[in-house]
């Protein structure tokens, strides 16, 4: 049996500590019969033995150590992070660990027909950090599916991700996580669907925002994309916007690439009106299993039909949205204090001009 490999349909929300929330809700999803990729999870045990059996906690301290003085601004967190991810990416996977993962990998692309499936690869924690930490898109063999572990690994030392530690006297040392090897899904199209909006809290609706290409352009705030407003009651049109969609993420023989738009593609809406509605109705099944208002990534493939075509990539609860009934929430204030809004903004200006 495997030791630090979990497939897809092994897991539910019970196993958020083993595998990470995003992994574990990624399980949920298929047990339901919903539209996702098939993968597997490489377990937080995994990140543990990989940082034990280097030796890395003791270098990383040694790092964190010269430069703790010195962690109030943000120059300094960028060169701390600089540092320990050189070192992290310096290590090769355990040979352990290796092997398996190779088994999983091999036995997921002959599951897909192919000899070396592209996957991308997800941090997945038992703590949700939204946009902390690193994906990699378009992996594809095995010998690239290794580094790419080991540097979602590294990610969890990024600049933004030691400022947030520090900022809520976490240990700095190490945040293990689980890493999410899933298919990639060569999107037509992609982004986001909210089951109440996130801007006013008004649980009536759903907000579907999307563009052109692979997700990260929504996701990381790279395009204004598309916005679809649908009535809960009914999942009917309220309104529509259309965003400019000016650029978009495509898989490319290396990785992946952002590539500009054609105008007479930007002009057109990402989504039919026939999509937005099978999309909706599968949005509201998973706010009807997990209870609350969810904030869902979602892909449409470029190579199949309707509605084979639309998948489900990861869901989790709105953010900033109260835990009370669904029917009554309203925004809530974060804890989040000025001082971490200020460091955020700066490792983010920091992140978007390097």
């Amino acid at each position: 049996m495997a030791k630090w490999i979990r497939w897809l349909e092994e897991l539910c929300q019970a196993d958020y500590a083993l595998v990470g929330k995003k992994c574990a809700n990624w399980g949920e999803m298929a047990g339901l019969g919903l539209p996702v990729p098939p993968g597997f999870a490489l377990t937080v045990e995994a990140y543990e033995y990989f940082f034990a059996r280097t030796g890395l906690r003791r270098k990383i301290c040694a790092i964190l150590d010269d430069y703790a003085p010195r962690l109030e601004e943000y120059r300094v967190y960028l060169e701390a992070s600089q540092a320990i991810r050189e070192v992290v990416e310096g290590e090769e996977l355990p040979e352990e660990i290796a092997a398996e993962l190779r088994r999983a990998y091999a036995a997921l692309s002959l599951r897909c027909g192919t000899v070396a499936v592209p996957v991308s690869v997800r941090s997945s924690g038992p703590v949700s950090r939204p946009g902390q930490f690193e994906t990699y898109l378009n992996v594809k063999g095995e010998a690239m599916l290794c580094r790419k572990v080991v540097h979602c690994w590294s990610s969890t030392f990024t600049a933004q991700a030691l400022a947030y530690r520090r900022q809520r006297n976490l240990p700095l040392a190490e945040e293990p996580i689980a890493v999410g090897v899933m298919r990639l899904v060569e999107a037509r199209a992609a982004g986001v669907a909210f089951t109440a909006d996130p801007a006013t809290g008004a649980t009536d609706r759903i907000v579907i925002e999307g563009s052109w290409g692979l997700g990260e352009s929504v996701v990381g705030g790279r395009v204004s994309p598309d916005r679809f407003v649908l009535a809960k009651q009914d999942l009917s049109l309220i309104s529509s916007r259309h965003g400019e969609k000016g650029t978009k993420v495509v898989a490319t023989t290396g990785g992946v690439e952002e590539i500009a738009v054609e105008a007479a593609e930007r002009a057109r809406p990402c989504l039919g009106l026939e999509e937005l509605t099978y999309l909706g109705r599968l949005v509201l099944k998973l706010e009807e299993h997990f209870g609350v208002p969810q904030d869902v990534e979602w892909a449409v493939s470029a190579t199949s039909a309707f509605p084979q075509n639309i998948f489900l990539l990861q869901t989790r609860p709105i953010a900033g949205l109260s835990l009370g009934a669904a029917a009554n929430w309203e925004p809530r204030a974060t804890s989040r204090t000025p001082t971490d809004h200020i460091i955020d903004l700066m490792l983010r200006r920091v992140f978007q001009s390097s």
